[in-house]
């Protein structure tokens, strides 16, 4: 008897989350065996961030929550803000410490040319490198969503909390050093947002959709921040947000219902070999614990794992763009 095919809002919702996460997390793990040093500096940066926050007068549980170090590291890294700002109720006191952080966080930290020589950074938010998931809980929160998922039709409505833990997933906000996305003011007091791309540098399709989604949201987002309740704001973002900012997804992430598991089960056994030091043996019977499959299984995606976060690193290494080659 053939399986049931999975269709439904939340199963779509679950693929596209792992899909966008997966490859900051090869891009992570990449960065740690090849260039620990530049790894190790950026998170010397963002201790001095956080300690200059809570001098602002943040308190240590709205850093994180408030994402004001995203928004720090953005303005440090890109110029502009790219995190997702859009309907949220910002409190007076937080709205000051965001515009404390946008006037003076270049003369607190220091960035120097060569802070930002991690590869992987011409691809990647800082802040995301830095933070990335927790594969256990992305592992048992895929299995639950799966589980809910098999449970609803194509058309069916589906309670909001069946979302709620697969919403915490990092997805990155992608970048690219042959495109630009910056605002500027004319000599009228005129705003203008611009894209720029380098014609002649090689990327793929996907590459520039992402930059051009990105651009869209910053351009709408912007509108909105102008004037509230703009209508091509709000078109913009449903648009957006119907597809998932992201785009299409990453070559690097999964296709297919089986392979959601899979490949976070081999992610997390390979991070309790290489992160914990266990052995191989410790590290799939412990995996084994929350992932139902076989010890074969689980070798054979610790290897593709392994095998991707090598592609990765050769990727960098050579110059070119993650998901292009």
């Amino acid at each position: 008897m053939a399986k049931r095919k999975i269709d439904n809002s939340l199963y779509h919702f679950l693929l596209g989350a792992i899909s966008n996460a997966l490859p900051l997390e090869f891009a992570i793990r990449a960065s740690e065996l090849r260039y620990p040093e530049a790894l190790a500096r950026l998170k010397d940066i963002d201790k001095e961030i956080r300690e200059c926050l809570l001098g602002w007068g943040a308190r240590k549980e709205e850093i994180d929550a408030e994402e004001l170090i995203d928004y720090a590291w953005d303005l440090l890294q890109i110029g502009a803000p790219r995190v997702r700002l859009h309907g949220r109720l910002i409190h007076p006191e937080i709205a000051e410490i965001l515009n404390r952080c946008t006037s003076e966080i270049h003369s607190k930290i220091n960035l120097k040319d060569d802070d930002l020589e991690l590869p992987a950074a011409k691809y990647f938010r800082a802040c995301d490198l830095l933070k990335g998931n927790d594969i256990r809980e992305l592992l048992l929160a895929s299995e639950e969503c799966l589980r809910d998922a098999k449970s609803y039709g194509k058309n069916d409505d589906i309670e909001f909390n069946k979302f709620v833990r697969i919403r915490r997933v990092r997805e990155p906000i992608r970048l690219h050093p042959s495109v630009e996305i910056a605002g500027d003011h004319t000599e009228a007091g005129e705003r203008r947002l611009w894209l720029a791309v380098k014609i002649d540098s090689i990327f793929d399709a996907l590459d520039i959709e992402q930059q051009i989604d990105e651009f869209l949201y910053q351009l709408a987002l912007n509108r909105e921040w102008n004037a509230p309740g703009d209508a091509v704001s709000s078109a913009l973002f449903n648009k957006l947000l119907g597809k998932g900012v992201a785009g299409d997804m990453s070559e690097d992430g999964v296709a297919r219902i089986d392979g959601i598991a899979a490949v976070l089960a081999g992610l997390y056994c390979r991070d309790l070999r290489k992160r914990n030091g266990l052995r191989l043996v410790d590290a799939k019977k412990e995996t084994l614990e929350i992932y139902k499959a076989s010890d074969d299984a689980v070798a054979k995606n610790y290897k593709q794992v392994n095998a991707k976060i090598k592609k990765y690193i050769e990727k960098f290494e050579a110059g070119v763009m993650v998901d292009s080659v």
